[in-house]
């Protein structure tokens, strides 16, 4: 069966506790904005019949009309947030109204909320025509590329758009683990650009549903826009390198580097997503957060006890999900992290 999340934490050995500079900590915290926790939600172009979404846990879930985002102009709804710099974001498309056979769901980098903007996206449809990566390399110009669509990917399936500077790169997955690249083309576009999830019906004045899960956004920016307000101005930090808001081991910032050996502590599930007793428990998985490979398995049967595990690895960020004897999972749980702060204790994402 499904089942509800379980809440992780993590056990910090003093012992080991390295030392981060407490700028470097408020710059983490000024900046957290910045790798996308406000997202907007609207239509793009003239479209027919307005859009809506809808957040309920990790799930989003997008109404959308509009003719298609293909051609000089789109017409979609765009559920978005801001990116500064270089970063990626993933998510897995579960559903897709079959409206049209090219209806689009797909995650999206977009310079603008114009509708005839630059993009990269990387999407599903419904089902025959099968996932692709499509883009537009100028302003007012034709989306590409023609031909032949991937269709042998299907429903549920991870997608995936990286930005490096001007490569924009597009994944897919069938399992949210091992990813193959698709496609990539080079474009130049604006440092700041719009990032998020996308749907276009095909059908303008006619709406379409697409269901999305496991959504994960990553930010690396080259200049942090820091708040001189509240961040007192450190040099040593300006430079510290990013991967998911995290603080890595640049001697300017973290000495000595993080111990390989992780103790993370979680409290089983209880219930099924529809409130019915769990009965058929079978372990946990954990999961590096930034990279989402699969670095543990727990085997445990107690509904609702509280467990413990102690294992190396050079990972700093953890979900977990529940699995059950049929190896059903859970949806994933929240990210805890080791970013400890001077008094050697950890802050928790």
């Amino acid at each position: 069966m499904a089942y509800n999340s379980i809440y992780l934490w993590l056990r910090w050995s003093m012992g080991n506790a390295m030392v981060l500079r407490k700028s470097c900590l408020l710059g983490l915290l000024v900046c957290s904005s910045a790798w996308g926790q406000t997202y907007t939600g609207e239509d793009i172009g003239a479209v027919a019949t307005s859009g809506s979404h809808s957040v309920a846990g990790s799930v989003v879930t997008i109404n959308a009309s509009g003719a298609d985002i293909w051609g000089t102009s789109d017409e979609f709804y765009f559920y978005h947030y801001t990116l500064v710099g270089d970063g990626e974001i993933s998510a897995k498309i579960v559903s897709i109204t079959n409206t049209h056979e090219w209806t689009k769901a797909n995650v999206m980098m977009r310079e603008s909320i114009a509708p005839n903007s630059k993009y990269a996206m990387m999407m599903m449809t419904p089902g025959v025509k099968g996932a692709d990566f499509e883009y537009r390399t100028t302003t007012g110009g034709s989306a590409g590329p023609s031909g032949q669509s991937d269709l042998s990917s299907t429903l549920p399936h991870w997608v995936r758009v990286r930005r490096t500077g001007d490569l924009f790169e597009g994944f897919k997955s069938s399992d949210g683990i091992t990813w193959t690249l698709y496609r990539s083309i080079t474009i130049s576009m604006s440092a700041s650009i719009e990032i998020g999830l996308a749907l276009t019906s095909h059908v303008d004045g006619t709406l379409a549903t697409a269901v999305f899960d496991d959504i994960n956004g990553v930010s690396t920016p080259t200049a942090c826009p820091w708040d001189s307000s509240i961040l007192q101005s450190d040099p040593l930090c300006v430079e510290c390198p990013w991967v998911s808001g995290i603080l890595e081991s640049n001697p300017l910032c973290i000495e000595p580097p993080p111990p390989p050996s992780r103790t993370l502590s979680w409290t089983n599930p209880t219930e099924n997503t529809d409130a019915t007793p769990l009965d058929d428990l079978a372990g946990i998985y954990i999961y590096d957060a930034d990279t989402d490979a699969r670095i543990y398995t727990y085997l445990t049967t107690t509904p609702g006890a509280t467990e413990q595990v102690t294992f190396d690895t050079t990972s700093l960020c953890f979900k977990a999900t529940a699995f059950d004897t049929s190896n059903n999972e859970s949806v994933y749980s929240g990210t805890a992290c080791y970013v400890p702060t001077e008094d050697g204790k950890p802050y928790i994402l």
